[in-house]
């Protein structure tokens, strides 16, 4: 690693790559310990997430304030992914409109099928609420298995369309 840090939330280099760290690094006999989970950039769950958004038609979501990452270390066993919103009080303090992130468990989200995972990232895009505001919708009533899977049904049919439509 280039540098020790003593705060939160900076962008290290190791070994050549780039990713953002919620680590708080400390020296103990000369050693550093770090806490253990890295979020990393993930530009390829981005173009994903862009592009289910604009299939499944979720129109309210604004693809610019939608940032997604992948995160190693979480002792997390049952979630494979997150969303984080940035909250009207943060987004009056550090005067910048609402903005969500999508964080993909590695250690889970990559080892499943390419349908779970679109499901998975269609999941946590329901998430979003027709505001967006920085807000959420919660599971019950708004973002069930029913419902993420009546979307994805959907999306399939529609793909199936569009696929059917193209000159041979």
């Amino acid at each position: 690693m280039e540098t020790i840090h003593q705060s939160t939330r900076k962008v290290i280099v190791n070994k050549g790559k780039k990713f953002l760290t919620s680590n708080v690094h400390y020296m103990l006999n000369s050693k550093a310990i770090e806490m253990p989970i890295k979020y990393y950039e993930a530009p390829d769950i981005k173009k994903q997430v862009d592009q289910l958004a604009a299939e499944c038609e979720f129109f309210h979501v604004v693809p610019q304030f939608v940032y997604c990452v992948r995160s190693r270390g979480s002792k997390a066993r049952r979630t494979i992914a997150r969303i984080h919103g940035l909250g009207k009080l943060w987004q009056g303090v550090l005067n910048m409109p609402p903005a969500y992130t999508i964080e993909v468990i590695s250690e889970i989200y990559d080892k499943m099928s390419p349908e779970d995972k679109e499901k998975t990232l269609v999941h946590e895009l329901m998430h979003i609420p027709g505001g967006f505001g920085g807000g959420f919708r919660p599971h019950k009533g708004y973002v069930e298995r029913k419902m993420v899977d009546e979307v994805y049904a959907k999306l399939k049919k529609a793909r199936a369309e569009r696929k059917s439509k193209l000159p041979l």
